[in-house]
């Protein structure tokens, strides 16, 4: 077993992926338009601008919540359970 196997840590779900995915896009999007507008104006303070704009707004988009960390109470993870039952009419 490699070192790389023992820190690479699999994305459980299918919404970690997408983000990460989008996240991905996000920033060679971005880094693509720098590239472009930084050699047609020859400005490459233009386009390190770009590419850090675009850094900042995939930051922004894709970090999430410290409070989607946050565990339920009992109590309320049983309402949920029970709302859902009801809405699903399962016993």
């Amino acid at each position: 077993m490699s070192i790389a196997e023992l820190l690479e840590c699999p994305i459980d779900f299918e919404g970690q992926r997408l983000a990460d995915s989008i996240t991905h896009a996000a920033l060679i999007v971005s880094a693509v338009l720098a590239l472009i507008a930084g050699y047609s104006l020859q400005s490459l303070q233009l386009s390190i601008c770009i590419f850090l704009i675009g850094l900042g707004t995939t930051l922004i988009a894709s970090c999430t919540s410290p409070l989607a960390y946050v565990q339920p109470k009992p109590s309320e993870l049983a309402y949920f359970i029970k709302r859902k039952r009801q809405r699903y009419k399962v016993n």
